[in-house]
C-alpha cells in the first residue's frame, strides 16, 4: 500500500483561551430536569431524579486541571488524582500512626536528595544513601499498607465504574453506586478528596513516569498530540501535557502535591453530579453531613497566561523511530467554551466526521487518500 493511503488525518479545533473558563453569553434550553443546591461552603450539587433503577451515577469535578500548575510542577494535578486513591486516616493502613511516621522519614530523606541534586557538585554518595534509606522505609510501609481500600470497600457493596481522569481544566472522579449504598460513597469520597494520607507517593511517582513513556515515547499518536499542543501554544499552559514533562516529574515531592491540594481541592472548587435513584432532599441531607464539614477554601483563578495572537501558520515534523504509519494533526484556534461559536464547532465536527456520509469519510477515506480521518472539538 502506498504511504499516502495509510495517512491518518485529524482536524482539531483548539480553544484559543486566555481564560481557563468563560462565562456563557446565551441561554440554551435543555430538556433535563436538573435540580441544584449549594452548601454553605460553596460546593455545588446537581441532581437528576431517575428512579427507574436502584442505581446512582456520580461525577465529582474539581477545578484543578493542569492549566493551573506552576512552572516546574507540570503534571502534579494528574499525580494528585492518583494519590486520591491511596487512602486516608481511616482507610488504607493497618497502623495509621506508624504509617505517618514512616512517610515523614521518607519525605525528609527525599528533601536531602533534592537539595544535593540542585548543587553544582552534588554528593552522589549521600544521594545514593538517602535513596536506599527511602527504599527501606517504603518496604516497611508496604507491610501495613492496604491497597485499593476505597474501590474494594465500595465494590463489595455493588459500586462499579470507580475511576478518575485529569484534563487541562479539571479532575473528575466517577462512580456508579447502588442507591441503598449511596451514604457510604458520600462518607468515603468526602474523606478521600479532602483528607488524603499521601502514602505511597514516591511509588506512584514512578508509575506516572512509566506512563509518560507509554504515552509519548512508544506511541506515535501520543507523540503527535504532544507536538500539536506545544506548536499551537507558545505561552498558554495548554501547551503542557496533562501528565507533565518528565523533567518535572523526576523532582516532584510530597510537599508539592500537598501544596497543590491545599490550594485547589476544596468545596468551593467542587461540583458533584448525581443522576439516578436519588431525591434532591436525600442528596442535600447527605451532602450536609459529609461535605459541609470542610472549609470553603478559595476558588481557582479563571484566568491564566494569555496566548499571544498567532501571526502565521506553524509546523512541526517529528520522525519517530519504529513508527510505520504517518500521522497528521491539523489544529485551528477556535471559540471559547460555552459560546455560540464553540457549539457551532461541535456541530461542524459532526458534519465532518460522524457517520459514513460525513465529509471526511466521503472525500478522504472513501477515495483512498487516508486510512482514517476525523475531527474533534475539545
Amino acid at each position: 500500500m502506498r504511504m499516502f493511503k495509510i495517512l491518518i488525518l485529524t482536524l482539531i479545533s483548539l480553544i484559543f483561551a486566555g481564560d481557563v473558563y468563560a462565562a456563557a453569553d446565551t441561554a440554551y434550553d435543555i430538556n433535563i430536569d436538573v435540580k441544584k443546591f449549594q452548601l454553605d461552603n460553596g460546593m455545588l450539587f446537581l441532581v437528576v431524579e431517575r428512579p427507574a433503577t436502584p442505581q446512582v451515577a456520580i461525577r465529582l469535578a474539581i477545578r484543578a486541571g493542569s492549566a493551573l500548575e506552576e512552572t516546574g510542577k507540570t503534571g502534579i494535578a494528574h499525580l494528585l488524582e492518583h494519590m486520591m486513591f491511596k487512602g486516608t486516616k481511616n482507610f488504607g493502613s493497618l497502623d495509621y500512626k506508624k504509617d505517618q511516621e514512616l512517610q515523614t522519614r521518607i519525605e525528609a530523606a527525599y528533601q536531602v536528595v533534592l537539595k544535593e541534586q540542585s548543587k553544582r557538585r552534588p554528593n552522589t554518595e549521600l544521594i545514593n544513601k538517602k535513596i536506599a534509606e527511602m527504599d527501606t522505609l517504603r518496604r516497611e510501609v508496604q507491610k501495613i499498607y492496604v491497597p485499593q481500600a476505597f474501590s474494594s470497600q465500595l465494590g463489595r457493596n455493588g459500586a462499579v465504574g470507580l475511576n478518575a481522569f485529569t484534563t487541562k481544566d479539571q479532575t473528575q472522579y466517577l462512580a456508579s453506586v447502588p442507591s441503598d449504598m449511596l451514604e457510604q460513597w458520600f462518607s468515603i469520597a468526602s474523606e478521600q478528596l479532602f483528607e488524603p494520607a499521601w502514602r505511597e507517593f514516591y511509588v506512584e511517582k514512578e508509575v506516572v513516569q512509566r506512563e509518560w513513556a507509554f504515552r509519548y515515547i512508544n506511541d506515535p499518536g501520543g507523540a503527535a498530540w504532544l507536538d500539536l499542543s506545544t506548536t499551537a501554544y507558545s505561552a498558554h499552559p495548554y501547551r503542557n501535557p496533562v501528565i507533565g514533562w518528565k523533567a518535572d516529574m523526576e523532582k516532584y515531592s510530597t510537599r508539592d502535591a500537598i501544596a497543590f491540594h491545599k490550594t485547589y481541592y476544596n468545596p468551593t472548587n467542587a461540583v458533584c453530579v448525581l443522576v439516578g435513584d436519588i431525591t434532591l432532599e436525600e442528596a442535600r441531607r447527605l451532602a450536609k453531613i459529609y461535605f459541609e464539614r470542610y472549609p470553603a477554601g478559595e476558588r481557582a483563578p479563571e484566568t491564566v497566561t494569555r496566548e499571544p495572537v498567532q501571526q502565521g501558520p506553524r509546523e512541526s515534523i517529528r520522525y519517530l523511530k519504529g513508527a510505520r504509519t504517518p500521522l497528521v494533526r491539523i489544529g485551528f484556534h477556535g471559540a471559547r467554551m460555552d459560546t455560540k461559536g464553540f457549539y457551532a464547532l461541535d456541530a461542524m465536527t459532526m458534519i465532518l466526521s460522524h457517520g459514513r456520509s460525513s465529509r471526511l469519510n466521503q472525500e478522504i477515506i472513501n477515495k483512498g487518500l487516508a486510512q482514517a480521518a476525523w475531527s474533534y472539538n475539545p
